[in-house]
């Protein structure tokens, strides 16, 4: 079977029985052109607050004689959120979730300023957290906060009576948020400190400079900015196991574990690059794929078992799992 990419004409550009080549070919493109949608009802900035009408899921463009559809996004942008059209219903509710707990830290903005001034132990988890390159202790906490308020299984409003509700709820959720966001960052930013302090202590080692190199890129992967509010919550609850698991590694290491670290070094490399080529491409297209999302756990989850199986892991995993997830994953 052929299939056809039309232009805005509903001329054909491109005919195919390649659907995956087509994919990859076309994908970017239609990316970019479903964003330049002029209209100012789906291509907004600086929205504060739920002014948008109903929030549809889907939305018929035309395009000279094409018609497409496309999904209304709320993006977070900082200090507001931009409404832009997105090219699939899961990137959009996606980006919507952190466009919805940004107006949710907006319309919170004095209590939850009240609150990480007065959070505890603050003065010492931005100690702990100094090291860390261009990370916003403040305002990351603020997002967490918010979008810990907003609970766990919480739908997308679609209105601006839903958006209030879930905001009016964030708010009487605040002090269990913030007891929740007090107990949890402590063990994260410790655990994390004495996993570079650990790594210091054998940075200098020329035999041990592979599994150095790999360490130092898994810290930076795990702490990136914005980690505290990309992280999605259960995740970050296994931050202090993940950083406690170099700790084991280097103790390991120590008592000549060498060539088994080695090898497993090798493995998970693999397996990461792999799964780096793939978010990379979907970022470019502005997808999200759940199973991809879901694989990166499983590869720190992984990192667990090869390297400190003493640690246990959250759930059984092997090689042979891992690449049963790579079958689900979109486009593999």
């Amino acid at each position: 079977m052929n299939v056809a990419v039309l232009d805005g004409e509903g001329k054909p550009m491109v005919v195919t029985k390649d659907v995956d080549a087509l994919r990859k070919e076309m994908g970017q493109t239609a990316a970019e052109e479903i964003t330049k949608v002029d209209d100012p009802k789906w291509n907004r900035d600086g929205i504060t607050t739920w002014d948008m009408g109903r929030l549809q899921e889907s939305v018929e463009i035309r395009r000279g004689t094409v018609t497409f559809v496309g999904y209304p996004a709320l993006v977070d942008k900082g200090d507001s959120v931009a409404l832009t059209l997105a090219e699939s219903l899961d990137y959009a509710e996606a980006q919507t979730r952190r466009g919805v707990a940004r107006l949710v830290a907006i319309g919170m903005k004095r209590e939850l300023r009240g609150q990480v001034q007065w959070f505890p132990d603050l003065n010492e988890l931005r100690l702990l957290a100094s090291p860390l390159h261009d990370f916003d202790l403040k305002g990351e906490l603020t997002m967490l906060l918010a979008a810990r308020s907003l609970g766990d299984d919480w739908t997308i409003p679609r209105t601006e009576q839903d958006f209030q509700s879930a905001l009016a709820k964030a708010q009487k959720n605040l002090g269990a948020a913030v007891h929740d966001v007090a107990v949890l960052l402590p063990k994260v930013f410790k655990a994390h400190h004495e996993a570079r302090l650990a790594l210091g202590e054998v940075k200098g080692s020329q035999r041990w400079q592979y599994a150095v190199t790999d360490i130092r890129r898994q810290l930076r992967r795990l702490t990136a900015p914005g980690f505290l509010i990309e992280t999605p919550w259960p995740w970050l609850q296994h931050y202090p196991r993940y950083f406690q698991a170099v700790n084991y590694r280097l103790d390991r290491l120590r008592s000549g574990a060498g060539p088994k670290d080695e090898q497993a070094t090798d493995e998970i490399h693999r397996q990461e690059t792999l799964y780096e080529e793939h978010a990379e491409r979907l970022a470019e297209l502005r997808r999200y794929d759940s199973a991809l999302d879901h694989l990166r756990w499983m590869l720190e989850e992984y990192r667990v078992s090869l390297f400190a199986q003493k640690l246990g892991t959250a759930f059984p995993i092997s090689a042979k799992r891992i690449e049963k997830q790579w079958g689900a994953v979109e486009g593999v």
